[in-house]
């Protein structure tokens, strides 16, 4: 495609593995793009792009357009740029302008492109709907191709407005400013933008998470919605404690802050840097209530355990140096020194706490499939863990036994959504225990990235053992993978690294295929496969039993 030597550049491209019809029927067509990272390109297979059953030839442009499109940004883009107060729709119509752009600088020195492009833009306006989706994709073939005529005002006004920045491509400021005109127009218009299911077109562009840095800034809470926009935030909204009804989830304050983790890739034996997203909401609470009213204050989970909760300082005595004097020796050397005898001078002694107990991370699966009965009385997977979680944190409060209840789903690789239900050193309280019923499931399982963001935080806990404890009713799936395959070898990845940090893991799932991929995951002796829905408390209580 690029004869020159100056266009050489070293790139790795991956192609995704096609998806199998188990996936398909779990995720329907859902439509992935190809992905810029770090000296890589991943180009999704070609059915994945459209759903449609692509020809050879076809394949090949679709491959061919995605890798040029991908080098024009690698090229032209500056990268992760700064999300700032940005809404998502604002976002979204910046990266469409900032697609044409690239696409136009390119263009110039290889003509050629744009009969290679031309070939995918076909959305049209004769029957098309007022919705973002068909709006954004109309604009794209207005500002590719000039011949285009579309009845719509708003699409007019945004190639006029970008026919008028020919002469100055490369001024990316120009381009957003642009792009904010746009955006304000589209929520004059009062055209709603939902983030949790827009996918971009034509389908060869990029998924634009090249373009912003998302995990650049913590993110409040509750999104705010743009004022000058009009957005669907219920993706994000739903990120919190579970639903937002005021009778039900406690009002508390915090930060929900975007943490980036790394992705095992086992068909090209490559871990993918900051491949997943993972929001986590930290609650800055200087104070709670016991269930008594008492009020008491806690540190964050993240600092050591308070003092009175560790062994009482063992006396190591006759050091040569410590935190204070070993009387009897000082005594001793005393002696020696008027008597003659020569001494070795160990008059100190040294005070050493050790941690005692353990530590343990009860991590439960809150996808959408969780909602599905099982056993003779018709009880949900979620209800079923919500019983056990609330079981067995009584029971271990009243130990030396420090406990977390911690929960996630995931909606791609860029949304992987992690709620803290309870943390190390709060209270199993009222506010908890309506956090832990506000619960719903919902999404996917990617299980690899909630697993290395629950050992992040169970590395600061100070405990002699620490277990992480996953409850899950199947194998790790996603929106964005049709391979199954893949985040298995991933979770078996981050289940591996545990060990280093010295935890433990174990698994208990309900799925009676479970032997299938959790034996792989976790290990021979790492997992238990539950058949009904009574004994889920006791296995766990009796497990951690074993282990203290």
């Amino acid at each position: 495609m690029f004869d020159n030597a100056r266009d050489y550049v070293p790139i790795r491209v991956s192609v995704s593995i096609e998806a199998d019809e188990r996936n398909r029927e779990r995720h329907g067509d859902s439509l992935l793009r190809t992905s810029i990272s770090k000296g890589m390109i991943r180009v999704a297979p070609a059915t994945a792009h459209d759903g449609k059953a692509a020809d050879e030839s076809r394949a090949v442009g679709l491959y061919q357009a995605s890798v040029a499109h991908a080098l024009a940004h690698l090229r032209y883009s500056r990268p992760a740029s700064p999300i700032s107060s940005r809404g998502a729709l604002r976002i979204a119509v910046a990266s469409l302008i900032e697609d044409a752009r690239v696409e136009r600088l390119l263009m110039r020195e290889y003509p050629g492109l744009r009969d290679l492009w031309g070939a995918f833009h076909t959305a049209s306006g004769e029957h098309g709907a007022l919705t973002f989706a068909s709006l954004a994709a109309r604009l794209a073939r207005a500002l590719h191709d000039p011949r285009y005529d579309d009845p719509n005002d708003w699409i007019r006004k945004g190639r006029e407005l970008f026919d008028a920045l020919a002469e100055r491509p490369a001024d990316i400021a120009a381009c957003k400013e642009v792009a904010d005109i746009l955006a304000v127009d589209l929520a004059q218009m009062r055209v709603r933008f939902d983030a949790s299911s827009y996918r971009v077109e034509p389908c060869y562009r990029d998924d634009n998470t090249y373009l912003w840095a998302i995990e650049s800034e913590p993110v409040r809470a509750r999104m705010e919605q743009v004022p000058d926009a009009v957005e669907d935030t219920t993706a994000r909204s739903n990120m919190t404690d579970g639903p937002a009804t005021q009778d039900d989830a406690p009002d508390e304050t915090g930060v929900l802050r975007a943490c980036r983790y790394p992705e095992w890739h086992a068909r090209i034996g490559l871990l993918l840097d900051d491949w997943t997203c993972v929001y986590d909401r930290e609650r800055i609470v200087d104070s709670v209530h016991d269930s008594q009213g008492t009020r008491r204050n806690r540190s964050a989970s993240r600092y050591p355990p308070p003092f009175w909760w560790q062994q009482p300082a063992a006396r190591i005595r006759r050091r040569f140096e410590g935190d204070e004097f070993d009387l009897d020796a000082v005594v001793e050397h005393g002696i020696a020194r008027r008597t003659g005898v020569a001494s070795d001078g160990r008059i100190f002694e040294q005070r050493r706490r050790t941690p005692q107990g353990m530590s343990v991370l009860l991590l439960l699966d809150l996808s959408a499939s969780t909602n599905e009965r099982i056993g003779q009385h018709g009880t949900t997977v979620l209800d079923v863990e919500k019983e056990a979680a609330a079981t067995v944190t009584c029971a271990l409060e009243s130990t030396v036994t420090r406990i977390a209840v911690q929960g996630f789903a995931s909606n791609g690789r860029h949304d992987v959504r992690y709620v803290r239900i309870k943390d190390f050193d709060e209270p199993f309280g009222e506010a908890q225990r309506k956090r832990l019923r506000a619960q719903e499931g919902a999404f996917s399982t990617r299980m690899g990235a909630a697993l290395r963001h629950a050992a992040a935080l169970l590395s600061n806990e100070c405990s002699e053992a620490k277990w992480l404890v996953l409850v899950t009713d199947g194998e790790p799936s996603d929106v964005d993978v049709f391979d199954s395959y893949h985040l298995i070898e991933d979770a078996r990845h981050a289940v591996s690294a545990l060990s280093s940090r010295g935890i433990v893991p174990f698994c208990f799932a309900f799925d009676r295929d479970a032997d299938r991929y959790v034996r792989t995951i976790f290990g021979a002796n790492r997992y238990l496969v539950l058949d009904g829905a009574e004994n889920l408390a006791a296995q766990i209580g009796k497990v951690l039993s074993g282990a203290r």
